[in-house]
């Protein structure tokens, strides 16, 4: 008689079960034996998808599905056969022998069993299962050996990103190396949050990759970054134009030290000049020459710096008016884009400065403007062979896939102040992630190493006291501090996190609430922005 055997997570390969074990009569037809479609293959020709049903999903948390096939080893590329031995160490460096451990255990589960129910067991059973190991071998062979490197400083194996097509957030071309990626980076943002949430909770934090460990990587969101925190605290209270000249003066030095070197010297009331203070920042930088600009990225002149700053402040209130007028983040982006020396890079981070301070008032889902490790990050991802679609739409649908993918690679979602993950979290996200794949694939030797910087004694912004012991509330975005008991009602001003009511009050109008609740931006009139030049004034 006939029936169906239902592969694990797929759909119904119908087979002929008239199979007789070994020693059947010749006679039987070997055309009886009914092909077996697996999951992963595809009905159309020449389509058939690069992955390996069952595997385990390993999360950079710690979960994991069950039911894999794994085999010990990688069977590598010809070319790629030199480098076997050291792929193999790597698998015991990162906890892999516990797929060691598991098929011991199944062993065991069927030690009870017979020889003769051993033997007896169904051809067909022994078909699937030498199927099976050489597809996942094939697979291995085939798979690129950069993105295993990868996907193991992850913990994460081959076929992980499989949930992500099987959701429909990907094509089923993708199938593969490119949803492996794909579900890599999104794992690589929710570890990398969570080692935040872990720093700021005071919680123990979970065992990571080396890379993670040992590198110094910007936390996904922007605003949370030590030196955005650091601008923000000290531009509250200024006017509109004083915020726009710091927020300039700020970006285009970009170390904290320098700035902190300059108010111990000169006395000064802020770290940040005023528009009174420019000449004298300006003399000290001069005076001082030598590790005055960040070395994250490359850096500008103090001559250079000097021309910014002068043209800066002869127009500020022009400036600032036509910022403020515009009618699209892209066209206050070009705004500052015109002002000599500034770039691409400087000019994106000043407009996102202005739109996390709430000068402009659009949405970070707008517009983006991709720096070359953005650029880099989505090679990685290899997310340009999923949609025929421009950069600008292709990060806006990696960030939908990342909102809704997570919980469908067993993680929550992540949600920062209780809104979803914008596209300027997942351009900034894309350039860490290609430090990190960087560093996965070549060792960490040459990448900038973590230092925790020095935190400095904090008093109560309200009545001046220290800390003692008394309870303490820190805004995440200011750093500002208060004691709970000289605030009114320090949850009102909660976003999963502790907001200042300065802070929150400019948060609240980006489309979240106290409760968790993600409100529309049309409830508070931000602007979407559109693409609009005619206003340019350079």
């Amino acid at each position: 008689m006939s029936g169906c055997v239902m592969a694990e997570r797929g759909p119904l390969a119908e087979v002929d079960t008239n199979v007789m074990a070994e020693g059947a009569p010749d006679k039987i037809p070997s055309s009886s034996l009914g092909k077996v479609a697996l999951p992963y293959e595809s009905l159309l020709s020449g389509k058939n998808a690069v992955t390996v049903e069952g595997n385990k999903l390993y999360s950079a948390l710690g979960h994991a599905a069950s039911n894999s096939f794994l085999p010990e080893t990688v069977e590598l590329k010809r070319e790629d056969r030199d480098d076997h031995q050291e792929i193999d160490m790597e698998v015991d460096e990162h906890g892999r022998e516990g797929s060691d451990i598991e098929a011991e255990s199944d062993d065991d589960q069927f030690s009870g069993e017979s020889w003769k129910e051993n033997a007896e067991k169904p051809a067909i059973v022994r078909n699937l299962v030498v199927q099976k190991k050489e597809d996942t071998d094939r697979n291995f062979d085939s798979y690129p050996r950069s993105t295993l490197k990868v996907l193991r400083a992850l913990g994460l194996e081959i076929g992980c990103g499989d949930p992500l097509v099987a959701a429909n957030l990907l094509p089923g071309a993708a199938m593969g190396v490119i949803a492996d990626s794909v579900a890599a980076f999104l794992i690589f943002i929710r570890t990398r949050y969570s080692m935040f949430e872990a720093r700021q909770w005071g919680e123990k934090q979970q065992r990571v990759s080396p890379v993670f460990r040992d590198l110094h990587f910007t936390n996904i969101h922007r605003e949370a970054d030590t030196g955005t925190r650091y601008l923000r605290r000290r531009l509250i209270g200024r006017s509109r134009e004083e915020m726009l000249l710091g927020i300039i003066v700020y970006r285009t030095v970009n170390r904290i030290e320098t700035f902190e070197e300059y108010k111990k010297k000169t006395v000064s009331d802020c770290s940040i000049p005023s528009s009174g203070d420019l000449k004298a920042f300006v003399k000290f930088i001069k005076w001082k020459r030598e590790k005055v600009f960040t070395n994250a990225h490359q850096a500008l002149s103090v001559d250079k710096v000097e021309d910014i700053f002068n043209h800066v402040l002869v127009k500020l209130e022009d400036l600032t008016n036509w910022l403020l007028e515009a009618a699209s983040l892209e066209e206050a982006f070009h705004l500052i884009k015109s002002i000599n020396y500034i770039g691409d890079f400087y000019a994106y981070q000043i407009v996102c400065d202005m739109v996390e301070i709430g000068l402009l008032r659009f949405s970070e889902d707008s517009w983006t403007c991709l720096g070359p490790g953005a650029y880099k990050g989505l090679q990685e991802v290899r997310a340009d062979g999923m949609f025929n679609v421009g950069d600008q739409e292709l990060v806006r649908r990696l960030a939908r896939i990342a909102d809704y993918g997570l919980p469908h690679l067993g993680e929550q979602a992540v949600k920062f102040l209780n809104r979803r993950l914008s596209v300027k979290a997942v351009e900034h996200s894309l350039c860490e992630f290609f430090k990190f794949t960087r560093a996965a694939k070549n060792g960490i030797e040459r990448g900038r190493r973590y230092k925790p910087r020095e935190t400095s004694v904090e008093t109560c912004d309200n009545c001046g006291g220290r800390k003692g012991t008394r309870d303490w509330k820190e805004c995440i975005l200011c750093l500002r501090s208060f004691h709970t008991d000289c605030l009114e009602d320090w949850r009102s001003t909660t976003m999963d996190f502790f907001l200042c009511k300065t802070c929150h009050s400019i948060e609240v109008v980006k489309g979240s609430s106290c409760e968790g609740d993600v409100l529309g931006e049309e409830q508070f009139g931000i602007r979407r922005s559109f693409v609009s030049l005619a206003k340019l004034r350079f």
